[in-house]
């Protein structure tokens, strides 16, 4: 006999899109009984208990399928015959396995070293069925054998299968590989066969999702949603990638939650056109297109702007307070040369000799704008801002924001509201009327700041630097430069794109890109698209991310560039792995210069970081009582 490789099937061969084996029953229970919400939880819950009931009656540990049905309660669900039932719960099952890239792998690498492989699952679906559906996937082999527990009344559980199979086949050598550590570890171990661990299972932070949900009213379609993020999570040949782990786990449900609720309110609102800004609303343009069938009567549309391309043609006055307006209590911190850029005046200062490498700080900001404000170079910067204007102007125009017949609104990441207030001031100079805008989320000391009109859909979040850091270079990450200008090229205006603003992002933009496809299908497959529970959900990710680091893989952070610090000419990723110098650097409490500097710690020093944190908190204490007494 050839040496054996066994596999368990369910979470190690095959996993569940929906993840845990009742949320089969609750998707069984809403297909049934799509209206009538009594009978659909009535028959969720004989289907959770079925097995058990059957157990008991039957007095043995391990019944079939039929078994089960045999006992199905055909006065409480006239509608549907025991059959009826039974064949949509096989084709539910059917419909959500999919194979597991690690586990086939494995099987191909043992196949081609000689192994006889076996499957071997505790379950009440018949062998035929697994089979079948094994089969169907190319798993399984005419040559290779399966074991079924209802089949044998044994269980890898109680360890009876594992002898069964021993007897039967009588292996020289025996290798087993499954998710569960008790049954196909620990007690594989104890019959002389070598187990090996396949984690499928949910990870730490979907976990915690699972624990937060557990007495939620919408706990079903929740356990269902985390189920398919866990699905995001584990497919594809990229499946341990930290990029995959994170986009799975905070961009799907975050984002996609975001997405749907635009949607929804602007079909309440009748809003038929929404524009995302660039670049931060591509991925978000991309997740509203995936919803299009919802939400047939909206438009989605990408429009191709940034502040280098709006803040110039938007200028109508060079004063210090219309500039100082784009850039809020920020406008300190700015210096000469950022407001050059985002301006586009470079041309105007090479030929008026004026050199621009200094801090704008009280002296200089003075001098500058007593510059500025010069008849002759006001002149020409309004000229240009009016010829910049003329290419922007065509652009709205071609894309339909002059259309009289559109109702339509904006939708953008957020923060300050500058972008919007540059659109406006473009519209209201053409007479046209004010447009508003969906925000992520928003400052709330510049909410009152321009004469806009917005919705926020964090309007409750504080919003760390951290958190404005990630959803900007993570979240929104995108496939193209940013745009700077237009170009009219055969009566058709392009973008122009800024050669310097290349991120080195494109993991971050293909795992994006590739879990919400998944997520959002997911969903459309199974009816699921409930909005209030999505944002449940969001809530509970969006405050793991602010407040927990501790809970996160955070490695795919540290290779992403901050927008902030290149623009700055710097190499600084989100995260950085610290030096121990660094470290106690901030224990001490020296000012860091990271932009999270507890996930710097977690990332570095995952196992000492409460440590670390502690002692920071203890010395900074210190010193504060120190300080206090010393004043006193």
């Amino acid at each position: 006999m050839p040496p054996i490789a066994s596999f368990d099937i369910f979470d190690t061969c095959l996993i569940r899109k929906c993840g845990e084996a009742n949320n089969i029953f609750f998707l069984l229970a809403r297909k049934l009984y799509p209206t009538n919400l009594a009978k659909q939880e009535c028959l969720y819950h004989w289907r959770k208990e079925a097995e058990t009931i059957t157990c008991k009656k039957q007095r043995k540990d391990n019944v079939s399928l039929d078994e089960i049905y045999e006992n199905y309660p055909s006065k409480r669900f006239i509608e549907y015959s025991a059959k009826q039932v039974k064949d949509t719960e096989i084709l539910l099952e059917e419909e959500s396995l999919i194979p597991n890239t690690e586990a086939i792998s494995i099987i191909s690498q043992k196949r081609k070293a000689g192994y006889q492989i076996i499957f071997i699952s505790d379950m009440y679906l018949p062998s035929s069925l697994l089979q079948r559906i094994l089969g169907k996937l190319n798993i399984f082999k005419p040559e290779d054998y399966l074991f079924v527990s209802c089949e044998y009344n044994a269980s890898k559980r109680n360890g009876n299968l594992y002898q069964q199979i021993k007897e039967k086949i009588k292996p020289t050598y025996w290798e087993h590989y499954g998710d569960n550590y008790y049954s196909d570890i620990y007690q594989a171990s104890k019959y002389g066969i070598k187990p090996t661990l396949i984690n499928t299972s949910f990870n730490k932070i979907e976990n915690i999702a699972l624990k937060c949900i557990k007495e939620n009213r919408n706990q079903q379609i929740l356990s269902c949603f985390i189920g398919f993020i866990r699905y995001t999570r584990l497919y594809g040949t990229d499946y341990n990638s930290s990029f995959r782990k994170f986009s799975s786990n905070f961009v799907v449900p975050i984002y996609c939650a975001y997405v749907l609720d635009i949607l929804h309110k602007a079909y309440k609102e009748n809003i038929n056109t929404l524009y995302f800004l660039a670049r931060d609303g591509w991925i978000l343009h991309h997740i509203a297109k995936l919803f299009k069938e919802n939400f047939p009567t909206i438009e989605n549309k990408y429009l191709y702007v940034s502040r280098k391309s709006m803040y110039l043609p938007s200028l109508t006055s060079t004063n210090e307070e219309k500039i100082q307006q784009y850039f809020g209590n920020a406008f300190k911190f700015i210096t000469i040369n950022h407001i050059i850029s985002y301006f586009k005046l470079e041309s105007i200062l090479s030929n008026n000799n004026l050199g621009v490498n200094f801090k704008l700080n009280e002296t200089n900001k003075q001098e500058f704008f007593k510059w500025l404000n010069q008849e002759t170079i006001s002149a020409q910067v309004l000229n240009l801002a009016k010829k910049e204007r003329t290419y922007i102007t065509k652009y709205f125009k071609q894309e339909g924001l002059l259309s009289d017949n559109q109702n339509y609104a904006f939708v953008d990441v957020g923060w300050k509201g500058s972008g919007l207030e540059a659109i406006n001031s473009i519209m209201e100079s053409l007479m046209l009327p004010k447009k508003s805008c969906f925000y992520w989320g928003t400052f709330q000391q510049y909410r009152n700041a321009y004469s806009n009109t917005f919705y926020t859909y964090n309007y409750n979040l504080n919003l760390p630097l951290h958190i404005i850091t990630i959803i900007e270079d993570y979240f929104s990450a995108s496939p193209h430069l940013s745009t700077i200008g237009y170009n009219v090229s055969n009566k058709i205006v392009e973008p122009i794109f800024d050669e310097k603003s290349k991120m080195n992002n494109e993991k971050a933009v293909t795992a994006n890109l590739e879990t919400v496809n998944c997520f959002v299908e997911c969903l459309k497959q199974y009816d699921l698209i409930d909005k209030e529970a999505l944002l449940i959900l969001a809530d509970i990710f969006t405050q793991q991310l602010i407040h927990h680091p501790e809970n996160i893989d955070l490695e795919a952070l540290s290779q992403i560039q901050s927008f902030e610090e290149k623009r700055n000419n710097k190499k600084k990723t989100i995260l950085q792995h610290l030096s121990l110098k660094e470290v106690f650097s901030y224990i001490i409490n020296k000012k860091s210069q990271n932009i999270w500097i507890e996930g710097c710690i977690y990332l570095s020093y995952p196992k000492t970081a409460p440590y670390i944190l502690t002692a920071h908190k203890v010395i900074k204490g210190a010193k504060n009582k120190i300080k206090h007494l010393i004043k006193r």
